[in-house]
């Protein structure tokens, strides 16, 4: 019975561990992070880049990127 209730609650722990992986760290002497996120090296972990707004004035967005009238993002094209 023992055997079967520890199997029950290592099985737990694992799904819970797959199903919400650690952030990933980064930091000034290993700056790589997962494609589509950058570092922060405010607080050294991989996030989402945040999103940048179109500009009021020319140019409206950074080389690379084109602006979506609709969300007034700047988009990568």
């Amino acid at each position: 019975m023992k055997i079967i209730l520890t199997t029950i609650i290592l099985l737990f722990i694992v799904y819970v561990y797959a199903s919400h992986p650690p952030p990933h760290y980064c930091d000034e002497y290993k700056p790589y992070c997962p494609k589509g996120y950058e570092c922060n090296f405010k607080v050294r972990k991989c996030q989402p880049p945040k999103p940048i707004y179109c500009q009021k004035y020319p140019p409206y967005c950074p080389k690379g990127y084109v602006c979506n009238p609709k969300t007034k993002k700047c988009v990568k094209y």
